[in-house]
């Protein structure tokens, strides 16, 4: 376990009880679990799990920009549409900053972790107005990782991109809500459907 102070995450009250809703039965393996935590008068702490060995995605990109790959990006964008539809599913959203997730460099295992800019919205599945500003900034934000990833790919990785990632990644990107109407239309996509195995394997 890992102690984190209040210094990452603040209101931290907040983002402990967001993270106790997301982690209720049944839970997603790709947020970061709250074991517990002490409200103390100099310093308030969360104890958190402790992912290692990892680092941030967006460190985890800067370091492997040349040995990134197709499967890889399809294994990152799996797990993120994964967690963020659990989040919807909880009415907990948007979470807006993914990079900042946490990815174990030996088995590429993803965790969000940071909730600072998130809220807890009640019955949010009968709220199809905020539900669909959900999908939206989740759409957006999971276009932004996968062209970061794809921009990093050696020369000769970019110049032979399957069919089914460059559908998908237009569809993100250019086509956004028009097209994709729910996370579960990303998670059908045929780029993502063979990302079965994304909890498991070994690192690149």
């Amino acid at each position: 376990m890992t102690l984190i102070s209040d210094e990452l995450f603040k209101p931290w009250y907040h983002e402990a009880i967001i993270i106790l809703t997301l982690q209720r039965p049944p839970s997603c393996d790709h947020v970061i679990r709250l074991y517990d935590w002490f409200i103390m008068e100099e310093q308030d702490v969360l104890v958190i799990e402790n992912l290692h060995p990892c680092v941030t995605l967006s460190e985890f990109i800067r370091q492997n920009r040349r040995h990134l790959n197709e499967e890889t990006a399809r294994r990152v964008l799996q797990q993120l549409t994964v967690a963020l539809k659990h989040c919807l599913d909880r009415g907990v959203g948007p979470v807006t900053d993914l990079r900042r997730v946490l990815i174990n460099t030996y088995t590429l295992q993803l965790k969000i972790m940071d909730f600072t800019y998130a809220d807890l919205i009640p019955n949010v599945q009968y709220d199809s107005s905020r539900r669909a500003r959900f999908v939206v900034t989740a759409v957006e934000g999971l276009y932004k990782v996968m062209k970061e990833l794809i921009d990093r790919f050696p020369l000769w990785e970019k110049a032979f991109l399957s069919k089914d990632c460059r559908d998908l990644l237009q569809k993100l990107g250019h086509g956004g809500p028009a097209m994709i109407e729910t996370l579960e239309d990303i998670l059908d996509h045929a780029w993502l459907r063979d990302a079965s195995t994304a909890n498991e394997g070994e690192g690149i």
